[in-house]
């Protein structure tokens, strides 16, 4: 389906479900198109795949969004999207939300981008937080996974992880990275992997 905000904004959004999967204004979608809105001071709590926007997008062109405020979860949080994931792609949006990540997987903008995914001309400016070990935090996406990519894009938060972070990405593996930075602060309390850019590799 194809879901057209018109440029509207939706204020105070509040999700308190921190037991469930796919928590968001959308929790999951599938073969859509989700465009022109934009949410400011959600406080959105879930599970696993959690986004202010969407939780967990499938095959899901998401374009012209925004978010600030606070996102919450356990695996997979990000300030717009959770999980952006199966051909599904990420384009000229931002999120200024603070992202936790009890265990693993947040990014300022989507807590993943895997399988054929695509993050296109968007930033995020908010601060990340990944508690677990082999945590993956990153400005922009916990991952970019399975040849996917990150264009024309930015991070400008702090990132902070136990294991694996980086000021745009915590791991690159089979992607590709054009065009893109990050300016943030990124910092580890235990591992290695710890990058301005791209916390790790492959």
């Amino acid at each position: 389906g194809k879901f057209d905000g018109l440029n509207h904004t939706i204020s105070n959004l509040n999700i308190n479900r921190p037991l469930q999967d796919d928590v968001g204004l959308f929790g999951a979608t599938n073969n859509a198109t989700i465009q022109n809105i934009g949410l400011i001071q959600a406080n959105v709590r879930g599970n696993r795949r959690v986004g202010a926007l969407i939780g967990e997008a499938n095959s899901t062109n998401t374009s012209n969004a925004f978010s600030t405020g606070q996102v919450k979860g356990y695996q997979i949080v990000g300030g717009l999207v959770g999980a952006n994931q199966n051909q599904s792609s990420i384009l000229s949006s931002y999120s200024n939300a603070q992202v936790t990540a009890t265990d693993s997987f947040a990014g300022g903008l989507s807590g993943a981008n895997e399988n054929s995914s695509r993050i296109e001309n968007s930033y995020a400016t908010g601060d990340v937080t990944a508690q677990g070990t082999n945590s993956q935090a990153g400005g922009l996406s916990g991952n970019n996974y399975g040849n996917s990519t990150i264009l024309n894009s930015y991070a400008t938060g702090k990132v902070t992880g136990v294991d694996i972070a980086g000021g745009l990405l915590g791991n690159n593996d089979s992607s590709t990275v054009e065009n893109s930075y990050a300016t943030g602060q990124v910092s580890i309390s235990t591992g290695t992997q710890q990058g301005g850019l791209v916390g790790q590799t492959g």
